[in-house]
């Protein structure tokens, strides 16, 4: 759309000439399939869908790379037996319960990276069985 403003003292002289453009947003649902699970969703770019993810595996991805990111700041072994091979067998210990704030994947909540490694700072990495270890009393917290 075009808009020009005349002058009121000159109605034949063009002061501004403005061109106005309207631009669409386009809402449309589409189904599907998850390239990840192979669920077919409904997909609504409105809504912020990702085209290729449903939502639930968006968000195990997201919630994935914020592990393995926390492990790689925490050195990527158990710190009492070295162990690393699996991702999913390694849990954060908090030294002193009392300090902690939330836990680091209570809840399934997204934190701010930098929230999450003011948690960190107050655990050791360790794998699930000296986890399990350190709370029956079986194992000393390394220090």
């Amino acid at each position: 759309m075009n808009i020009v403003l005349k002058s009121a003292e000159n109605p034949s002289a063009d002061v501004c000439s403005v061109v106005v453009t309207q631009r669409a947003v386009l809402t449309y649902t589409l189904a599907m399939e998850c390239n990840r699970c192979h669920r077919v969703y409904e997909y609504d770019r409105a809504k912020g869908h990702r085209v290729n993810l449903c939502n639930s595996c968006n968000v195990t991805l997201a919630r994935q790379k914020m592990k393995l990111k926390a492990v790689q700041y925490m050195g990527g072994k158990c710190k009492c037996c070295g162990y690393s091979i699996c991702l999913a067998a390694l849990e954060f210990h908090h030294l002193d319960p009392s300090q902690k704030d939330f836990g680091i994947s209570e809840g399934g909540i997204p934190r701010n990276w930098e929230k999450v490694k003011k948690e960190l700072d107050k655990c050791i990495l360790v794998c699930n069985r000296c986890h399990t270890e350190i709370h029956a009393g079986f194992r000393n917290i390394p220090l």
